[in-house]
């Protein structure tokens, strides 16, 4: 490692660990890139320089959102795409490589003139003269939330085509909509409305055949399920949808068109977490995907799991538990070669849409840092300050100390980590 100015440098001691260690905030640890851990980040600019602090290697997102690139239907097959927000998107992506991270590239958002139906209640009228709130589209006089819905089959891969087409270069890795068995409520149906036989034949099949033929070198990360989702069943209703049970039918169904599987699992550390972890495996072997050794096979990605210093299920001292959350996950993923890789959430998650909605907040509890609010001792690069929590120490002392996950130390599980 190069030597720090000193007014760059950092000094963090950790208790957990027993040592002390100086790292600069802006650089990487040599051999870091290889780190088989990433973060979430919602909050762009920020969190680029959080994940890049930490030493992590992945970074999940850019978003590529079908009904900001493409809010026009093609006439007589000629498609209008919006460049600058074609232009946008590869800009982000190009930051997150920018810091050092390999980005996890996101597809989705399905405009209301792809949609296949729209389940979303319609909260309001709206016009040129009386547009509709943030996330909603004015489609037929009417506020509509079309992102989540069911798209088109034709129109879709052409989209997929065309964002992997013009950032291949840059991204290799890429997802399909966000926990698509997840987030209906009263008012919406979630991530995305259509159920499991859908989302496999309007989504992952033709969309996982557009990635890799426009780039075969690419991998389809799939299918994202939150372990405990909600879908709808009818408007304000939802039911049960349980992450298994849609991975059961992917793998039954479309484990050819999948290159690495993915799960979101955000169970307890010591309640259930890694025998939902094992319920995967087990899914895997039921269908003869070959298991990850290492060197081939099908690797497990967990891209998204993270707990809330804030969280219901958690405790006074909630912070610490937010760290010892990160702990546990790393050390039961070490003992199993077929998961692959952690994605924790979140780098940050405050942020200002750069595109139509203006600006939203949420999920500051699940965030490694502290922003703009933040007390101090905080660390400042590129006038952009935060104030790190315990967890945050913690996986950057992993990822640049322990040699499995990156870093440069040995050997393969030291002590200095207390496993």
């Amino acid at each position: 490692m190069r030597l720090c100015r000193l007014r760059h440098s950092l000094a963090v001691t950790l208790a957990l660990a027993a040592v002390t260690i100086a790292l600069c905030p802006w650089q990487r640890a040599e051999g870091s890139i290889n780190s088989n851990v990433g973060l979430n980040n919602w909050g762009w600019e920020l969190g680029f320089d959080v994940a890049r602090d930490t030493g992590v290697r992945w970074h999940r997102g850019p978003d590529a959102r079908w009904a900001y690139m493409e809010p026009i239907a093609p006439v007589n097959g000629t498609h209008s795409w919006d460049e600058a927000q074609f232009t946008e998107f590869r800009n982000k992506a190009l930051a997150v490589l920018d810091h050092g991270l390999q980005p996890l590239g996101s597809i989705g958002g399905t405009p209301c003139w792809a949609s296949l139906g729209d389940v979303d209640p319609i909260l309001q009228a709206c016009s040129a003269q009386t547009p509709c709130p943030p996330n909603l589209e004015c489609y037929a006089g009417n506020c509509r939330r079309c992102e989540n819905g069911v798209p088109a089959q034709g129109y879709w891969e052409d989209f997929v085509r065309e964002v992997v087409s013009r950032n291949k270069d840059i991204i290799q890795h890429w997802e399909f909509f966000n926990e698509p068995n997840a987030g209906c409520s009263a008012t919406n149906a979630g991530f995305f409305e259509g159920d499991v036989t859908q989302y496999v034949d309007f989504v992952l099949v033709p969309g996982a055949d557009a990635v890799h033929d426009e780039c075969p070198t690419c991998k389809v990360v799939a299918p994202g399920v939150h372990n405990l989702g909600a879908k709808v069943v009818g408007v304000g209703q939802c039911a049960n949808q349980s992450g298994l049970d849609w991975l059961d039918y992917v793998l039954a169904k479309a484990r050819s068109h999948i290159d690495i599987i993915a799960y979101h699992n955000y169970r307890a550390a010591d309640n259930g977490f890694v025998s939902e972890m094992e319920a995967i495996r087990q899914k895997m072997l039921d269908y003869f995907v070959p298991l990850w050794d290492g060197q081939s096979g099908v690797p497990v990605w967990l891209t998204e799991t993270g707990y809330s210093n804030g969280a219901p299920w958690g405790s006074p001292t909630g912070t610490e538990q937010q760290r010892y959350y990160i702990h546990r996950v790393l050390q039961e993923m070490v003992s199993r070669t077929w998961w692959s890789t952690t994605i924790f959430f979140a780098a940050f998650d405050t942020f200002q849409f750069a595109n139509k909605e203006g600006t939203a907040t949420s999920d500051v509890d699940w965030v490694l840092v502290d922003g703009g609010w933040a007390p101090t001792p905080a660390i400042s690069t590129h006038n952009r300050t935060y104030a790190p929590k315990p967890a945050f120490f913690w996986l950057q002392q992993a990822v640049h100390q322990e040699p499995y996950f990156g870093g440069f130390g040995a050997p393969r599980l030291s002590s200095k980590l207390s496993w």
